[in-house]
């Protein structure tokens, strides 16, 4: 199952339990990111949606938890050097809605830009907005993030996430798993 499915089945159950199932979804998609961002060569997603995130079940628990998987990995970048410099990288590539909005205008591409993804992503998830058109409509609001069903925290993640303004002031993969874990 994608985490697509899950968003448009909205079977992610009641109150904590389901925000605790959301967020660990979202813990564990930052670690691979986190993962893709450090290897060498580094490589950018540059396609992450929930399309693009696999959740197996875990039957081993009588909590409804999932392993994540990330995939299609067509518009994926590897970065060859030893800073990690991503900002080489040009070009569009992924979906529009969660493209990040300095492709537009720059077309260069930075790790930020998953991170954007990243923050889109979560904002859905927690939305349970799964048509495109409507996401799109509620992600040009001022304040997108204020009546999402979720802690302030995470509200606070997703907004720095998704800075549409400073791409460089938004988190790392690194500092996003930090959040999350304290959450």
């Amino acid at each position: 199952m994608t985490l697509s499915r899950l968003i448009e089945s909205s079977s992610a159950g009641p109150g904590a339990a389901r925000e605790n199932m959301m967020l660990s979804i979202l813990r564990q998609v930052a670690e691979a990111l986190e993962a893709l961002h450090q290897h060498t060569p580094a490589i950018v997603h540059r396609d992450l949606k929930p399309s693009n995130i696999l959740l197996k079940r875990d039957t081993s628990s009588e909590e409804v938890r999932y392993h994540v998987f990330l995939c299609d990995f067509g518009s994926a970048k590897a970065v060859k050097s030893d800073t990690a410099d991503f900002s080489n990288l040009t070009g569009a590539a992924g979906t529009r809605v969660y493209q990040a909005p300095e492709i537009g205008s720059q077309a260069r591409v930075t790790h930020k830009c998953d991170v954007y993804s990243f923050g889109v992503t979560a904002f859905q998830l927690f939305a349970g907005e799964s048509g495109l058109d409507a996401l799109d409509r509620r992600l040009k609001d001022t304040t997108p993030t204020s009546m999402l069903p979720c802690s302030d925290d995470a509200r606070r993640l997703i907004n720095r996430c998704m800075n549409r303004d400073r791409p460089d002031a938004r988190p790392d993969f690194t500092e996003i798993k930090r959040s999350l874990r304290d959450m």
